[in-house]
């Protein structure tokens, strides 16, 4: 399970970013198998981080990993020379900083957390009689 696709990509930021960052020939054509790749090694490192603190699969794709995995993809397809711009790069730097954020359990993902389990024991229990001295008698 991947996070965002590559139509994610367009609808948020239009389509000319992944034109220009995942042509590495400049054909005019999108590499669609490196758009892929992309996105799932970001989906990868977004899984490391976030399974610090949930199960995963996770059971819906929460809006903001879908926009971390965004932001990382981009910055994965434009490490090439001359791709790199100073958004992609700070976008990139803000994602890691909120997954490590997520990963120590100082951000949520924005999902309904379960109702705590009920606690049950099989600790004895001591039951005593009320003290009849104390210090001051």
């Amino acid at each position: 399970m991947t996070y965002a696709t590559a139509a994610d990509i367009d609808e948020t930021y239009g389509s000319s970013l992944l034109d220009l960052v995942a042509d590495p020939d400049n054909t005019g054509e999108r590499d669609e198998a490196a758009i892929a790749r992309a996105i799932e090694d970001a989906t990868a490192i977004v899984n490391g981080y976030v399974s610090a603190r949930h199960q995963l699969p996770l059971s819906s794709v929460p809006a903001v990993l879908r926009t971390l995995t965004m932001d990382l993809a981009v910055h994965r397809l434009a490490s090439r020379p001359g791709q790199m711009t100073e958004e992609i790069e700070n976008r990139a730097e803000r994602a890691h900083k909120m997954l490590e954020a997520i990963g120590a359990g100082r951000a949520g993902l924005g999902l309904p957390t379960p109702a705590p389990e009920a606690q049950s024991s099989d600790a004895p229990v001591l039951i005593a009689p009320p003290r009849r001295f104390t210090r001051g008698m």
